[in-house]
């Protein structure tokens, strides 16, 4: 008795239909074109640039909603504490941050939050929720 022969076309591990590659829309595979270089009015390729997330004259975002969200914040008690609290935070955390800058910025952090733990903390949670 010999052993049935194995199904061929969809089903089965690995296969995702189509011919080869990546699955999707059959053919060699791939994304389809998606990953072609975008090339300016000389023909050399485009250096991505991201967007700013300024407005024109730097003060301020650009984008109308990040605007708003930003300005409802501002509205908030504490918020200076807390944007200060955060920047010197995200300076403390990386890895390499001096040990000298590091013991620094540990205690602006300390004088920013000292006294206002309880309020920054057990006081936005009931605003919040």
């Amino acid at each position: 008795m010999e052993a049935p022969a194995p199904k061929k076309g969809k089903g089965g591990k690995g296969n995702k239909g189509g011919k080869g590659g990546k699955g999707g829309k059959g053919g060699k595979g791939g994304k389809g074109g998606a990953n072609k270089r975008k090339r300016d009015e000389n023909g050399e390729e485009k250096k991505f640039q991201p967007k700013s997330i300024l407005a024109e004259n730097g003060d301020g975002p650009a984008n109308k909603k990040r605007a708003l969200r930003q300005q409802r914040a501002a509205t908030k008690p504490n918020f200076e504490a807390v944007t200060a609290a955060k920047v010197l935070w995200n300076e403390l955390r990386e890895k390499k941050c001096p040990a000298a800058r590091r013991t620094e910025l540990c205690d602006e952090l300390h004088a920013a939050l000292s006294g206002k733990v309880f309020v920054l903390t057990v006081v936005w949670f009931i605003v919040e929720y």
